[in-house]
């Protein structure tokens, strides 16, 4: 159960404001998912709901938590088995 990284970004036009990310994200199947996450940040530009917290799953091995609140992404990318609820705690506190 880990935590690989996290993004901070603009939704307005998918822009990275911040990133951290782990030592581990450079194996090859953790760049491929932090490709999707960053594909996912641009996407949201053209997405107009106006809040939202959510999950999706990447690769039957990691979760994308997410956080839409004032034009700003808040995005975890955690392993599968990594609580929910704690990476939403995390959203929530940034």
């Amino acid at each position: 159960m880990f935590i690989y990284f996290n993004i901070i970004g603009r939704r307005s036009d998918g822009l990275i404001l911040t990133e951290n990310q782990s030592d581990k994200c450079n194996e090859t199947n953790l760049i491929s998912a932090k490709h999707k996450t960053k594909q996912f940040l641009k996407s949201q530009s053209q997405n107009q709901d106006v809040s939202q917290l959510n999950c999706l799953e990447i690769d039957n091995a990691f979760n994308l938590n997410y956080l839409i609140a004032d034009n700003v992404i808040y995005l975890v990318l955690s392993d599968r088995k990594y609580p929910q609820k704690l990476a939403r705690h995390l959203l929530k506190d940034v």
